[in-house]
């Protein structure tokens, strides 16, 4: 490659890792959407299938495109026993948070290393120019490739940052199984897939002091 290519190439990178040089993610708090139960029940579910927009303001992600429903969940004890919960109770199959998280990422892993191999290329081309051959380079060919390299390796390091504070966001959100205390509300969002949602399914709990078992057929927020 002529020297001049070279640099071509490498104002070209420039140009590109400087478009995806700001990379963050945001992401709403989820609101609270509470459980409105009758007093004769044990347990009460309240849902709410996410739309679009909202699995964008809360999840940074449009699922549904992805062929997912985020469906948020709110969950009220009114016994004094723990309720036990596991969404393997739930009568719609769902995606475990190790697999949402893998996809909720994976066109940023791509992205990360696309940009952050070819920077390391670059700066390492960058140094070896400075020691051993500077005045054939010269000093605009030398210090160009490192310093778009450099910008690309960061970019890619924000992109990684970026994933870390979306499993945070991920796994404070998701409704994880475990027990539910008494006289509680847990709130959080399942993931099913989008073409077996049709608006209806139950959800069973089990009375940690006896073992029972209960169903609930949850009611849809709004109706």
């Amino acid at each position: 490659m002529s020297k001049k290519g070279f640099i071509a190439g490498l104002v070209c990178l420039s140009i590109f890792t400087s478009g995806c040089g700001r990379v963050d993610y945001q992401a709403q708090p989820l609101d609270t959407i509470k459980a409105k139960p009758k007093s004769e029940e044990k347990v009460s579910v309240l849902y709410k299938p996410l739309t679009r927009k909202e699995s964008m303001g809360y999840l940074a992600r449009n699922w549904q495109k992805k062929g997912v429903q985020p469906v948020q969940v709110a969950i009220e004890n009114h016994t004094a026993q723990p309720m036990r919960f596991t969404q393997g109770g739930i009568s719609l199959p769902t995606y475990d948070l190790d697999t949402i998280k893998q996809h909720a990422h994976v066109n940023t892993h791509v992205k990360a290393l696309g940009i952050g191999a070819p920077s390391l290329t670059m700066v390492t081309l960058g140094i070896v120019g400075l020691a051993f051959a500077p005045a054939t380079f010269g000093l605009t060919g030398i210090l160009l490739p490192i310093g778009v390299g450099g910008l690309g390796l960061k970019t890619a390091s924000n992109m990684m940052k970026t994933d870390k504070k979306l499993d945070e966001d991920y796994e404070l959100k998701y409704l994880h199984d475990g027990m539910i205390p008494p006289h509680c509300i847990v709130e959080g969002i399942i993931f099913v897939p989008r073409r077996e949602f049709q608006g209806k399914f139950t959800m069973k709990f089990t009375d940690s002091s006896n073992e029972e078992s209960i169903v609930v057929d949850p009611k849809r927020l709004g109706r």
